[in-house]
């Protein structure tokens, strides 16, 4: 089993979460990182809004794609393994919305497990503190809540923790 940090940015509507980004870190360093062009941001609350939208790349960098060229991509880039998702706080979330990458008729890949795993709940278990974090832990990057930076950082809190 191979571990991938998650996270991914969303509008969070009443039943539904649009996607916007989504980035995994493996654990081996690869990264990947993708901006949905499919998502409505007149839906978007004023968070998403005025601290998500416009840390975006440009709307011509590659990394924006169809949902179902974000699936293929994603697929490509775990591979054979089989992947054990980890997310920071929100596992159920960035869960989902790679779930729904996934129509029912497509399935998970064979492996996947359909469940996501909360570093948030290893640093309580470690008992060190979640708010504020502990001074032993990295700290969090000043672009928070860019879907990449805050796969990256839980990447590295996964890490420490395991330590």
């Amino acid at each position: 089993m191979t571990d991938y940090v998650v996270d991914a940015e969303f509008i969070e509507l009443e039943r539904e979460i649009d996607l916007v980004s989504l980035a995994l870190v493996c654990e081996d360093g690869r990264e990947f990182y993708a901006v949905s062009t499919e998502f409505d941001a007149t839906r978007a609350n004023d968070f998403v809004r005025t601290t998500v939208l416009p840390q975006l790349e440009p709307r011509d960098n590659p990394v924006w794609m169809s949902r179902d060229q974000i699936k293929d991509a994603l697929c490509n880039f775990v591979g054979e393994t089989v992947p054990r998702f980890w997310s920071w706080g929100g596992a159920p979330y960035d869960w989902m919305v790679i779930a729904q990458l996934f129509p029912i008729a497509d399935r998970m890949p064979d492996g996947w497990l359909y469940t996501a795993y909360d570093i948030m709940m290893l640093v309580d278990r470690a008992g060190l503190a979640i708010d504020p974090l502990d001074r032993s832990l990295p700290t969090q990057p000043t672009d928070a809540h860019h879907a990449l930076a805050d796969a990256r950082w839980a990447a590295e809190v996964l890490r420490a923790v395991r330590r």
